[in-house]
């Protein structure tokens, strides 16, 4: 159909397709671009532009993607983050800054610690609660662990209590 622009998505890549002509448009630009641009209206090529292939302006694509927030969050995939943690009683902060210091020092492992101290059923498995992603645990949790580099210590309590997070690996 002359004029129907269809909008398809793939990993962090967006497609253009207007009568089986493409053209790549980077989404990271595109959520770039000035989301109060005014919208443009997309003028249809005529029968010879689909012989030299349509390259569509970036500031005409982004005007347009900006209706759909789904467009914006394909540019940043979402962070997986696979996490250990100790968890312990809310009146045991001495023994998390216990823990927390024998870890910096070298002395212990988080992994050893969490099978001897923590009140969480992820000790068996040395505090490792595997990959995470936003949303998957409560906010406070969420916030530490994804405010922390890969290795690093970080504390925060939640409604389970007090929790010592250390960041494995980041995909």
């Amino acid at each position: 159909m002359l004029g129907m622009l269809t909008i398809r998505h793939s990993s962090a890549r967006l497609y253009l397709a207007l009568r089986g002509t493409s053209s790549l448009i980077d989404p990271v630009q595109a959520c770039t671009t000035s989301m109060h641009a005014p919208m443009r209206t997309f003028q249809p090529p005529s029968p010879l532009d689909s012989i030299s292939r349509l390259r569509t302006p970036l500031s005409t694509a982004a005007a347009s993607f900006h209706s759909s927030p789904s467009v914006c969050s394909a540019a940043s995939a979402p962070r997986n983050l696979r996490v250990a943690h100790i968890l312990l009683a809310p009146d045991q902060g001495d023994l998390l800054q216990d823990l927390k210091g024998r870890i910096e020092r070298g002395e212990a492992t988080l992994q050893d610690l969490a099978t001897q101290h923590s009140a969480c059923p992820s000790r068996s498995r040395g505090g490792d609660l595997g990959w995470i992603s936003r949303g998957q645990t409560v906010a406070p949790f969420e916030q530490a662990a994804f405010g922390a580099s890969i290795g690093e210590l970080t504390a925060c309590e939640t409604r389970f209590g007090l929790h010592l997070i250390q960041v494995l690996e980041e995909r």
